[in-house]
């Protein structure tokens, strides 16, 4: 009987996408807390303890991306993201299993209310996927 986390659990995806995300959930937690506690030994020790209670390590994606393979994995990041730092996108990218890819575009982290960021992504991933058919 196959596992509900077999590798192949559904074939209706043939491709994965990562929109702007990262690994290392504590990393990110403590890179998000930078304005709200300026001093880094209590940034790290409040990163680590709302990653305890939070299972940070057991979602973290890093630990489940590998089970994307054979299918692609397309990562897709901004250049000049000020949400997710540079080691965490890489974190994630490097767990992933070949075939992968990460497509960097210009500009920030995709928010609600910077309309043309999220234009530019959707655009990007709908010829990806027009072209790849």
């Amino acid at each position: 009987m196959r596992s509900r986390y077999d590798r192949n659990f559904d074939p209706r995806f043939s491709r994965v996408w990562s929109l702007h995300g990262a690994g290392d959930p504590q990393l990110l937690l403590e890179h998000g807390l930078r304005k709200r506690i300026p001093w880094l030994p209590a940034r790290r020790v409040s990163a680590r303890a709302i990653a305890i209670l939070g299972y940070a390590d057991f979602i973290a994606p890093e630990r489940w991306v590998a089970r994307i393979t054979p299918r692609p994995f397309v990562m897709v990041n901004a250049l000049e993201d000020q949400r997710l730092p540079r080691s965490a996108i890489d974190v994630l990218y490097e767990a992933a299993c070949e075939p992968k890819e990460i497509v960097w575009m210009p500009g920030k982290h995709v928010e609600p209310d910077r309309r043309k960021v999220l234009d530019d992504l959707i655009g990007l991933v709908l010829t990806r996927m027009r072209e790849a058919r």
